[in-house]
């Protein structure tokens, strides 16, 4: 993990550009700080992460059982061949083989969201962090899985409520403006 964190922090990732363009988490201000090691908290929002990585498997197979497509490279970073300050650690890649060569051999981007159920998701920060990702990987579309979930109340576990499945179509005017962001954003980093 200490590798991982430290890859994040030599160039923008999905989360970051998102950050910047919403607003989100302190913004860019707060993307620029992380990358020159001001703001390293990586335990924000520790408890939603967790619980995230704890379901993605299981959210993973939910996919492949609703969809047919196959979930491969959970974790996986990938960087832009065309610029490698452009990276994201993907949720999975989908794919209609159950084994690939390489991410070019990938079809869609899958992004998977977990939040309980009296929490709004925050759809202009989802579809920035998609844009992104379909920019470092050239793909066409993504899906998005946002999982739903609510408290049992005879026994406290956390169970899923609902599975809200959405296909993000590429936006190349979104990417664009991404891009002019990512540049303006490093540059402050160097």
């Amino acid at each position: 993990e200490a590798a991982w964190l430290a890859s994040r922090r030599r160039g923008l990732g999905a989360s970051d550009m998102a950050n910047a363009d919403t607003g989100a988490y302190g913004g860019g201000y707060a993307v620029v700080a992380d990358k020159l090691g001001y703001d390293t908290d990586d335990n924000k929002n520790l408890g939603a992460k967790q619980r995230g990585h704890e379901w993605e498997q299981r959210i993973a197979d939910a996919v492949h059982a609703l969809t047919g497509l196959y979930v491969i490279g959970e974790q996986l970073q990938i960087i832009s061949a065309a610029n490698p300050v452009h990276r994201f650690t993907a949720d999975g890649l989908l794919a209609t083989t159950a084994e690939i060569l390489g991410v070019d051999e990938a079809d869609y981007v899958l992004e998977i969201k977990t939040k309980t159920q009296w929490v709004t998701g925050k759809r202009d920060y989802f579809y920035s962090q998609i844009q992104w990702q379909l920019h470092v990987t050239g793909f066409r579309r993504a899906l998005l899985v946002i999982v739903s979930f609510t408290t049992d109340p005879a026994t406290g576990a956390e169970i899923v409520e609902h599975i809200d499945f959405e296909w993000i179509d590429r936006d190349e005017y979104k990417i664009e403006q991404l891009v002019d962001l990512a540049d303006r954003l490093w540059a402050h980093v160097e």
